[in-house]
């Protein structure tokens, strides 16, 4: 979640640190190096050592999806740190709406990931009431407050 911004005055997220992002002109162009958080990368590259990043994109959007609303990881980790993907399993005290969107994001399969448009369709995003930032959140320590120049 460090590569998280939240606008204390508007509330608005943003996400940062696309240092080894790319633009990409083959949508489904496989990639067969992973430099980013070992614990987001997507379990087909730990099966394969390929991947198709618009799909693994998705794939790490679930896991900060899936922390933001349980302030848990998904997943398990064996003893030298590789995620268990196995292990995932929708918490069932989230909306059925998160449950649904969550499985899909989190597919195993690629295939069965949604693409971005489908996830901004989703009825649980497009019916979700916009809540105020929670002040007591920061207040407690659950986010770092830090001023960005």
């Amino acid at each position: 979640m460090e590569n998280v911004l939240i606008d204390l005055d508007t509330g608005v997220a943003k996400l940062i640190d696309f240092g080894l992002g790319r633009f990409f002109n083959d949508p489904d162009e496989l990639i067969h190096s992973y430099r980013g958080t070992f614990y987001s990368a997507p379990p087909e590259w730990f099966k394969e050592g390929k991947f198709n990043g618009l799909k693994a994109a998705i794939w790490s959007l679930g896991i900060l999806l899936y922390s933001m609303m349980t302030s848990c990881d998904p997943f398990a980790v064996n003893e030298e740190n590789v995620p268990l993907h196995d292990t995932f399993r929708v918490r069932g005290d989230l909306p059925e709406g998160a449950q649904r969107l969550l499985s899909r994001c989190l597919a195993v399969d690629p295939a069965e990931r949604p693409t971005l448009q489908e996830i901004f369709n989703d009825t649980f995003l497009v019916d979700a009431p916009k809540p105020p930032l929670p002040r007591e959140l920061i207040e407690n320590g659950g986010v770092r407050r830090e001023k960005v120049l």
